[in-house]
């Protein structure tokens, strides 16, 4: 890593490239604890909590929901730095630590963002038996000659490509491969095909009613559901998702909160069931 590029660890980096608003979203809640109590739940202080000072005190709401709504806000901010990665708008350095000792920091690749266990606190990353100490985020990637990117060395055999190849070179996808996106993905296929109608010509915009981001946002949060993420209530969890969807497809007109809520309304209510005055 060389030039006059920003090279940050992992807590600094978040404050400097995600959105101001991931980042005041656990600020919010980091006030009801000191900066000593946020190392006891794994998290760094971000600016919110006091070193010496009390923190806020709780009254509308207990320390364990504090905590709940602090643990969400760190999940949502963590997925905003993994787009950014995936995107390669920054890039992430370590030295790898296990499964073997190295010297020299390499370059972990961000399409394995998904994958990756952040330890914000002790600026480390793991990714099944690997793990990387002393990890640095950077917004310029270096030429390959001076950039060596760590390759998965205790795969056995790489991963066959579930995707055909065309004689174009373009990657030919089936109908029967859809299933094998993340939602991720095809929210970004929609920004090609948004850019190609702008830049290419002959090419229309599909027609009304064939793009929507709802079903998206479905499957998104009965994801975020199967892996226990969901906020404790349903006006919180369709807030998420709809800026979510804004960050993930952009070029799309909006879906408001409240549209989200209507969507989901039903199915929330069977799968977390809440009293009514929170559903």
């Amino acid at each position: 890593m060389s030039g006059n590029q920003i090279s940050l660890p992992l807590r600094e980096a978040l404050l400097q490239w995600c959105f101001p608003e991931r980042v005041e979203d656990v600020q919010e809640f980091e006030v009801y604890f000191l900066s000593q109590e946020l190392a006891t739940f794994g998290w760094p202080n971000l600016g919110g909590a006091s070193n010496r000072g009390q923190p806020v005190p709780l009254e509308h709401i207990s320390r364990e929901e504090a905590q709940t709504h602090l643990d969400n806000a760190w999940r949502a901010l963590l997925l905003n730095f993994r787009q950014l990665l995936e995107r390669r708008r920054i890039y992430l350095w370590g030295v790898q630590s296990r499964p073997t000792r190295g010297q020299e920091p390499v370059h972990i690749a961000g399409h394995w963002a998904a994958d990756f266990n952040f330890d914000v606190l002790a600026n480390t990353i793991e990714m099944g038996d690997q793990r990387f100490v002393s990890v640095r985020a950077t917004d310029v990637l270096p030429p390959t000659s001076d950039a060596p990117v760590l390759v998965a060395a205790t795969q056995a055999a790489p991963t066959p490509n579930p995707f055909t190849v065309g004689i174009d070179g373009r990657i030919v996808l089936a109908t029967a491969d859809v299933g094998l996106l993340s939602c991720e993905v095809i929210a970004a296929l929609l920004e090609e095909h948004a850019r190609r109608v702008v830049e290419e010509h002959g090419i229309k915009l599909l027609g009304s009613g064939v793009v929507s981001l709802a079903p998206l946002v479905r499957r998104k949060f009965e994801h975020r559901v199967a892996n226990g993420e969901t906020m404790d209530r349903v006006g919180h969890e369709a807030q998420w998702l709809s800026d979510w969807a804004r960050e993930v497809a952009p070029s799309y007109h909006r879906i408001s909160q409240s549209t989200v809520e209507s969507a989901i309304r039903v199915r929330y209510a069977e799968l977390k069931p809440r009293s009514n005055s929170q559903i």
